[in-house]
């Protein structure tokens, strides 16, 4: 088991390389050189490969394989240069498609996937199931995530994600099915918030890439969905045992804080979406530049 996930982990590792060689291609630059000072995208493709092998045996994992691979160009272009190509997103959604009609089990497995595609075509045939499971996930995910952008920015006074963020839900979509591209957006959101925080902290900047946080919620929720949703079921047993009157404390300045978040931003929405317009502004410029 150890000799596996090792030998996964540099497979992963090659794969980061790989994708970090073939960023400039994928943006039509004319600097070939190796984008980004140190090689945390072969870090992060040794450790997205790594639990992947640790997480399902060897059959089970290959899909999720893929599902790591194009998420990681994802990752790394979004990182880099707020931007996920649409030939990127494209292959994904195709290789989502092929993934979980190829093995529709995992696909099937998640939330009520089952019941679902029950209600819709009967007793159908697994790949036939797996295959209906992945459109539907990616049109989803699509149309979910592009509503709570719509929604969001609406509320904020300014755009909150940008349209690519949609197109890669729907990537997303593909290999995790309907519902569960709707629950990813919540541990996404979380992850997203810390390293806007952390992003913000560091450098100054407004925003983060939201690419990356929905890579990695999606990553979590395919392969620890069973261990969430007991955990989180749990939390609420515990949550609603307590007096009545501490709920609704509770519930309140949950509330109440959103709200002052709300609030904040849409306070704030025409600074930040200056900044925010003058990165793109000079993010654009230099792939212009060197296109």
């Amino acid at each position: 088991m150890t000799a596996l996930i090792i030998g996964y982990t540099l497979v992963g590792f090659l794969i980061g390389h790989v994708i970090r060689r073939l960023i400039p291609r994928l943006l039509n630059l004319k600097d070939r050189s190796l984008p980004f000072a140190w090689p945390w995208l072969e870090l992060t493709g040794g450790i997205m490969f790594a639990v992947t092998s640790w997480r399902f045996d060897a059959m089970a994992a290959l899909p999720w394989l893929l599902f790591c691979s194009v998420t990681l160009a994802a990752i790394g272009t979004d990182y880099g240069f707020k931007l996920i190509p649409d030939e990127v997103q494209l292959v994904g959604i195709v290789l989502g498609v092929i993934a979980s009609t190829w093995q529709p089990e995992p696909i099937l497995s998640f939330l009520g996937h089952k019941q679902l595609i029950w209600s819709m075509l009967g007793s159908a045939n697994p790949h036939v199931a797996g295959a209906a499971l992945s459109i539907s996930g990616a049109i989803s995910g699509f149309v979910f995530l592009g509503l709570a952008r719509w929604v969001l920015g609406r509320m904020a006074g300014m755009d909150v994600m940008g349209f690519g963020d949609v197109k890669f839900m729907a990537l997303l979509g593909a290999f995790v099915g309907p519902e569960m591209a709707v629950v990813i957006l919540f541990p996404s959101s979380i992850i997203g918030i810390v390293s806007g925080v952390t992003v913000r902290l560091i450098y100054g900047i407004p925003h983060a890439p939201f690419g990356p946080p929905l890579a990695f919620g999606a990553m979590v929720m395919a392969y620890f969905h069973n261990e969430l949703v007991h955990s989180v079921s749990a939390f609420y047993g515990r949550l609603f045992s307590l007096p009545k009157s501490f709920n609704l404390i509770f519930f309140f300045v949950l509330i109440a804080t959103l709200v002052w978040l709300l609030l904040r931003i849409k306070k704030r929405a025409s600074m930040y979406s200056k900044m925010i317009e003058r990165d793109y502004e000079e993010i654009s410029q230099h792939i212009e530049e060197d296109s």
